[in-house]
């Protein structure tokens, strides 16, 4: 893979333009730098995000009793 084609997958990883001009910019050496690390850390992948699903949350009014139970969650 060649530089200019590392360049150009840099440029995508993030969409804004001060990120491109700063890849456009940098040598060559620490762009095959920056590229090796994003592929071995797995982040040129985009990862699915699961939906989260509406839900109403239940409100639990604490007692006194239930302090003791609770010791260093606070």
């Amino acid at each position: 893979m060649t530089t200019d084609q590392m360049r150009s997958r840099l440029e995508k990883a993030y969409p804004g333009p001060r990120w491109r001009l700063r890849v456009m910019e940098m040598p060559d050496n620490q762009v095959v730098a920056i590229y090796k690390s994003m592929s071995e850390t797995d982040r040129f992948t985009k990862k699915k995000r699961l939906k989260k699903e509406p839900g109403i949350a239940k409100a639990v009014q604490l007692t006194i009793f239930d302090l003791p139970e609770m010791k260093g969650v606070y």
